[in-house]
């Protein structure tokens, strides 16, 4: 019996296809990344662009993901928007984060348009019937630029958020286009309790 259960432990940790976690199919994603182009991420750029490379890039798109790319100095600018084809991609992602460096990241803008590229991330997120679901990601160098986009957000594109703060830097992770989604269920929740 012992024999049958290691033999059959080996199969499982050598077999290839679905039976790995990492490897299990999943729907692709549309992934915002919105990076503070004003001087407020001169301290903590380098590292903030690393993070994202490793977490972001490496650690969660996957081939088939659309990735698109703003930095957010005064005026908001999409720098990047395409399809993961594979590691190429991913290499080329990762080298147009890491080339904008504080000399040509808008460094010296005093003021990040972080609303801009939330709005036009959000005006991109598919509708309900897609099977795409949106990962937005935000990058801030501080709590003044940040917070001006807190107040001026009227159409509650940062109400379904969740922040994290870095050392010189922070980051906002976003669930743009939930509110349809949370409002039925909190709707349905209601109906079951009444």
């Amino acid at each position: 019996m012992k024999q049958i259960i290691l033999g059959l432990g080996v199969l499982i940790l050598l077999s290839p296809g679905p039976l790995r976690a990492e490897e299990a199919w999943r729907p692709p994603l549309d992934i915002n990344i919105i990076i503070d182009g004003s001087s407020a991420l001169d301290r903590g750029r380098e590292e903030a662009l690393n993070w994202l490379c490793d977490r972001i890039i490496d650690g969660i798109a996957a081939k088939g993901d659309r990735v698109s790319v703003w930095f957010a100095g005064g005026e908001a600018e999409r720098i990047y928007s395409d399809r993961i084809s594979g590691e190429g991609s991913k290499e080329a992602v990762k080298g147009l984060l890491k080339s904008r460096d504080s000399g040509n990241a808008g460094a010296g803008t005093l003021r990040a348009d972080f609303t801009g590229a939330l709005r036009e991330a959000a005006s991109r997120i598919p509708g309900e019937a897609a099977a795409q679901e949106a990962y937005t990601i935000l990058i801030s160098g501080s709590a003044a630029s940040l917070s001006l986009a807190l107040e001026n957000d009227t159409t509650g594109l940062l109400r379904f958020s969740k922040m994290e703060e870095f050392s010189g830097w922070r980051t906002l992770v976003i669930a743009l286009g939930i509110a349809p989604r949370v409002q039925r269920a909190a709707a349905a929740y209601m109906d079951m309790h009444s």
